[in-house]
């Protein structure tokens, strides 16, 4: 594997290799929604890094956006195809697509997508992605979106969050609604590393049970999957920029099926959906080292199954769904 800056290439071990990519990652979403780049997957196989970039057509197996560049010396391989387009011939917000707004240094993840009765179009997704972790934030506040074209434009609004208490508090939430504006073409999943995307939930699970095995799209690292495997309060220091201290009780916390992680940088706000039911059960948030060992990196995700927001029925386009904004304690 070859990364480089400018016309400067190095070989790189294991270690720097992951802090190159995952700091490309960063810096660079919007090099991920380029028309021609379907998308990009990290995988660890017998102590060995592969990186695999999957483009529209053969010969251009490169990523490149301001002074980073990523190059594989070996073909690319064709897992999905390119971003459904809209008749206008503009990509849709997708869920799992990039978002972010004028109060974030970095996008997060439009979590989910659905309606309310009146046929309003919302965005369910984290406070921090939004609000970078302050409360005195307006109503309203305009939020982006990266679309096909590459370019971060707006296509939504602040409608709703939960305010998220510093310290001696107990949160539950960090939940942000956000309203679509009425131009923005709205979609289900985008398009994944698998064969199909899965199939869209179109409501909320009303409990989690131990054990069971649930998925996410995200922005950062797409599909993954992990299972429940504790439920149990976390202190997260990084939702701000201040590090201001925050507790969270009764979440859920998820280890890493396959990789070492279900959850990457960007992927704050996917929602995580249970495999046998389909149904939505939680909201990713934080994600936690608790085993040095394995180097395991668990998820940690707000109990969506607690909401109790019922559904009114899908439609063709979007579930509808009766909704209110929980409060933190």
């Amino acid at each position: 594997m070859l990364f480089g800056i400018g016309s400067s290439w190095v070989d790189l071990s294991y270690a720097a290799a992951i802090r190159h990519l995952r700091q490309f990652e960063h810096r660079h979403p919007e090099a991920l929604a380029d028309p021609n780049t379907v998308g990009l997957r990290v995988e660890l196989r017998d102590e060995k890094l592969e990186v695999v970039i999957s483009v529209r057509e053969a010969g251009a197996i490169e990523l490149h956006r301001g002074p980073a560049r990523t190059v594989i010396s070996r073909p690319a391989q064709f897992l999905a195809g390119p971003p459904s387009l809209s008749s206008n011939g503009e990509a849709a917000m997708f869920a799992g697509s990039w978002l972010k707004s004028e109060n974030t240094r970095s996008p997060g993840t439009a979590g989910w997508n659905f309606r309310d009765a009146g046929g309003a179009r919302y965005c369910l997704t984290n406070w921090h992605v939004v609000c970078g972790g302050r409360n005195d934030v307006a109503l309203g506040l305009p939020v982006r979106g990266l679309l096909s074209n590459g370019k971060f434009e707006r296509v939504a609004s602040l409608a709703d969050f939960s305010p998220v208490h510093v310290k001696e508090h107990r949160n539950t939430w960090d939940l942000a609604i956000l309203k679509y504006d009425d131009r923005t073409e709205v979609g289900r999943f985008k398009r994944v590393q698998k064969s199909a995307a899965p199939v869209y939930p179109t409501a909320f699970a009303t409990t989690a049970e131990l054990g069971s095995v649930s998925y996410k799209v995200g922005a950062g690292s797409q599909f993954t999957r992990g299972r429940l495997s504790a439920v149990g309060h976390h202190r997260v220091t990084n939702l701000n920029r201040e590090g201001d201290e925050f507790w969270f009780f009764d979440q859920l916390f998820f280890k890493p099926l396959k990789h070492k992680f279900m959850t990457r940088p960007g992927d704050s706000g996917s929602v995580l959906v249970d495999e046998r039911s389909n149904l939505i059960n939680g909201l990713n948030f934080a994600r936690v080292d608790l085993d040095s060992d394995t180097q395991e990196v668990w998820t940690i995700a707000n109990p969506l199954h607690r909401l109790g927001w019922k559904s009114e029925g899908g439609s063709s386009q979007l579930p509808a769904i009766v909704w209110s904004m929980p409060t933190n304690r």
